[in-house]
């Protein structure tokens, strides 16, 4: 999973489904649009981070292999081997900047002006695609092991895709969910580009949100694990070592050496739900705009550790009957107390 990661084709500007005449179009309005040369001094800075997600979302489309990876499993399983943002100006333009009036180019200056307008009036045949098909929400249920340990999940979904010639063809498609430990209820996965598509309208984003199933030993508050354990009013009375499985394998040993009463509560520390150093809003290849986090709102202290606590409660089991001989037994061990 990309996390803070690109939607190349809302970079480009064309549909999931473009082909390599289309990239190459957007490519070249694009580039020359937002390439730093264009643009005064002060606005270098922004338009030059453009002109780089530009050329990158550019070499990985245009690229069979690469695309099909990106399409596949995101991002991070990309390697690193991409050319320079001036070098493929240079490549595809034959020029190093939209005022190199001396450029190398067949016909001088006139032949770079007239690849440069050749570029812009090849994009201006089709209208520029920027609206997108409403997101496909789906529900990703998870048990509270999963989002403990953390897992891939797999998901088939099925979608309508354009083609180029504009027909609906039906696609079906697995996807792998990276689930980090520490994900809670309403984390949002989202996959750009990949859903349904409709006339004159980008494919729409597939977002599945985190559901936590119920545990039968656990409840989650925040990063902390709550559980209740059964204790012998003689255990309770006099102590007792607790063991608990853990959501990871294994069990821990928890010494209870005070008096328990209904009520108590043990913490254990650094024993509850790993913490995530940082929530995201959305997941996978999200443009600059787009990549919004929610900072983790445990305490400054807290973000030392690397998981949540873990809190006992008690239900203590009191004796159904006690005979006239216990009853007397307990008073005499008791009546000192009163």
């Amino acid at each position: 999973m990309n996390v803070g990661g690109v939607d190349h084709y809302a970079v480009l500007k064309v549909r999931n489904s473009a082909s390599q005449d289309e990239l190459s179009r957007a490519y070249r309005k694009l580039a020359m649009k937002w390439h730093p040369d264009n643009h005064p001094q002060e606005e270098r800075l922004s338009a030059l981070s453009r002109f780089k997600n530009i050329s990158h979302a550019y070499q990985v489309l245009s690229d069979p292999e690469r695309r099909k990876v990106y399409n596949e499993l995101g991002e991070g399983s990309l390697n690193s081997d991409f050319k320079e943002p001036g070098e493929l100006f240079q490549e595809v333009f034959g020029f190093s900047s939209p005022l190199d009036v001396n450029a190398k180019q067949p016909g001088g200056l006139q032949g770079a002006l007239e690849k440069v307008f050749e570029s812009a009036l090849e994009v201006t045949s089709k209208p520029e695609i920027t609206r997108k098909a409403p997101p496909t929400e789906r529900t990703l249920s998870c048990s509270l092991e999963e989002l403990y340990n953390g897992c891939t999940k797999k998901v088939k979904i099925s979608t309508n895709q354009m083609d180029s010639s504009g027909r609906m063809i039906p696609n079906e498609r697995i996807l792998a969910i990276e689930v980090k430990p520490g994900w809670r209820t309403g984390m949002r996965i989202t996959f750009p580009g990949i859903g349904n598509s409709k006339p004159d309208m980008l494919p729409s984003d597939v977002v599945f949100l985190i559901e936590e199933k119920p545990h039968k030993t656990y409840k989650r508050h925040g990063n902390d694990l709550m559980m209740v354990a059964r204790v012998a009013l003689v255990d309770a009375l006099t102590g007792y070592t607790a063991h608990v499985d853990t959501l990871d394998g294994r069990v821990l040993m928890v010494p209870c050496v005070d008096v328990l009463h209904p009520g108590s509560e043990v913490i254990v520390q650094n024993e509850g739900m790993p913490m995530c150093p940082f929530e995201e809003k959305t997941t996978h290849h999200l443009s600059e705009e787009e990549s919004v986090y929610l900072r983790d709102a445990c305490a400054a202290e807290d973000r030392k550790r690397s998981k949540g606590n873990l809190l006992l409660h008690f239900d203590i089991v009191f004796p159904a009957h006690l005979s006239a001989l216990q009853k007397a037994a307990i008073r005499h061990a008791l009546v000192e107390l009163k």
